[in-house]
């Protein structure tokens, strides 16, 4: 799931815009709660229910919330059902995040393609993120270093 939102409230009204479409994280549906599958108030899932754990990636202005209580967006996807999410501990520009996004896709593109041709290869997130924002650097883009992976870093891409 890849987005890049714009970070907006702070505490229990805290949100992510994307477009016009403000999604408060802070009533994201909690993974494994069977209370809550079918409802009709759910709107939003980070897992679905008897769905695999995605990678969530949210490049925006700082999605971490630094200035708020630790990882306020992150901890509402991580309890939700999130494997891994990657997003920015700082205030960031919209186009940078973009392309320092696309890099790091890129690198999980080559990653898949590389570990197709050679069965029984993995490669962690850990290892394609370094290697994104070392790319990133060559392409003069600095703000790839305010993106973070909270999760399993060493979480295995086949």
């Amino acid at each position: 799931m890849i987005a890049f939102p714009h970070n907006e409230g702070s505490g229990g009204t805290r949100a992510l815009e994307v477009n016009t479409t403000k999604l408060r994280t802070a009533a994201l549906p909690i993974f494994g709660d069977p209370s809550l599958v079918g409802k009709s108030n759910v709107k939003w899932y980070a897992r679905a229910p008897n769905g695999g754990p995605p990678l969530v990636f949210l490049l925006g202005c700082d999605i971490a919330g630094t200035a708020e209580e630790f990882g306020s967006h992150v901890n509402s996807f991580r309890r939700a059902g999130a494997a891994i999410v990657l997003t920015t501990v700082a205030t960031v520009f919209g186009e940078h995040a973009v392309a320092v996004g696309t890099t790091i896709v890129d690198e999980l593109m080559q990653s898949a393609a590389h570990g197709a041709s050679s069965p029984g290869t993995a490669t962690t997130l850990g290892d394609i993120l370094r290697e994104a924002k070392r790319k990133a650097l060559l392409k003069s883009l600095p703000m790839v270093l305010c993106v973070v992976a909270f999760g399993d870093a060493d979480w295995r891409l086949q």
